[in-house]
């Protein structure tokens, strides 16, 4: 299933485009921030690799994600209203 989106944060306004899988409980996306709406130059165009699981005793997704362009990496965790 394909996962889209967007939102904003500390660094500014970012989409996302990725999928998740219904045998899996996985999702994995790409966060690209918008480079006439960032809050720094330098994150312009910049994108963070997120890979998630589903964990059923949090009832949320939780994973990490990835920075190669910095050589950076933090735990994430998205919770699913059920919408």
């Amino acid at each position: 299933m394909t996962v889209i989106g967007s939102g904003i944060d500390d660094m500014g306004d970012f989409i996302i485009n990725g999928f998740y899988s219904y045998i899996t409980n996985r999702i994995a996306f790409t966060k690209t921030y918008r480079s006439e709406n960032t809050i720094e130059p330098m994150d312009a165009n910049r994108k963070i690799v997120v890979q998630l699981i589903w964990n059923i005793q949090e009832k949320r997704f939780q994973g990490k994600w990835y920075d190669d362009r910095v050589s950076d990496n933090g735990k994430f965790d998205l919770t699913y209203d059920g919408v």
